[in-house]
């Protein structure tokens, strides 16, 4: 078993993200949550799917061999394919991205409780969608800006770009952000906290996103539906699962 900070260092987690203004004095910051324990064992079931593919189609078994090393470098998107083609470390760049400009979370105003931040992500690609994140904002005569004319131009001026986005983002609500430059064609969502997700996010009530189970030795809990498995019509959360280990069993032999 390996813990957390130590795997994802040695995953290269800890020194991918980061903010771009001091990549060598910024100290590694990871991404705050156990990631590996969460990706592998999606990997691992799509391996034994394949395994069991091949099984039939060949009539012979497969030695299965996963590590937690492969299964998170295999995730590491074009990094690391990057990296093989020019030997370059790929800098730290915080929440930009090549393609898109504007691109990032951005502060929103504070909702309920003062105490807890607010933030909306947003992605703008190419001078349409910068044409109408600029009306959206009440600013069209930006469009014509010769600092963000043109994708190259808004790259270059990107920390002028961003400080203009955040002072309109920090007077406005998160969901209302979302909503309106959704409305416009801008892909843009809140920020949510763990609150947002259960209790108040509308696409995930439609859903049905999660459904309460009475457990007899712990307290009834929320189970999200992306975290529930069905066997043979039989629904139920992981915790359930070891009272049919014979039935899966008998699904993969």
């Amino acid at each position: 078993m390996e813990h957390p900070q130590p795997l994802q260092a040695e995953r290269t987690l800890g020194i991918l993200p980061g903010l771009a203004a001091s990549p060598r004095r910024e100290r590694p910051r990871g991404i705050g949550i156990a990631y590996p324990d969460f990706t592998s064992p999606h990997l691992l079931a799509a391996t034994v799917l394949a395994a069991v593919r091949q099984r039939a189609r060949t009539g012979r078994g497969q030695e299965l061999h996963l590590t937690q090393l492969s299964a998170v470098l295999s995730l590491l998107g074009c990094e690391w394919m990057r990296f093989k083609a020019t030997g370059v470390q790929p800098a730290r760049n915080a929440n930009r991205h090549p393609d898109y400009c504007p691109h990032g979370v951005y502060p929103a105003r504070a909702e309920h409780d003062p105490e807890i931040d607010a933030w909306v992500a947003m992605a703008v690609r190419g001078d349409g969608e910068w044409s109408k994140l600029c009306a959206a904002m009440g600013q069209p005569e930006l469009a014509a800006d010769p600092r963000f004319a043109s994708h190259g131009a808004r790259k270059d001026h990107e920390d002028a770009l961003d400080g203009i986005v955040c002072g309109w983002t920090a007077q406005r609500d998160k969901w209302e952000i979302a909503a309106l430059l959704q409305s416009a064609g801008i892909a843009a969502a809140p920020v949510e906290h763990l609150k947002d997700m259960m209790e108040i996010d509308p696409r995930l009530r439609v859903i049905r996103f999660r459904k309460n189970f009475g457990q007899t030795f712990v307290h009834e809990v929320d189970i999200p539906r992306a975290q529930r498995m069905i066997f043979n019509k039989h629904e139920g959360p992981f915790t359930g699962l070891m009272s049919r280990l014979d039935e899966i069993r008998r699904m993969v032999a």
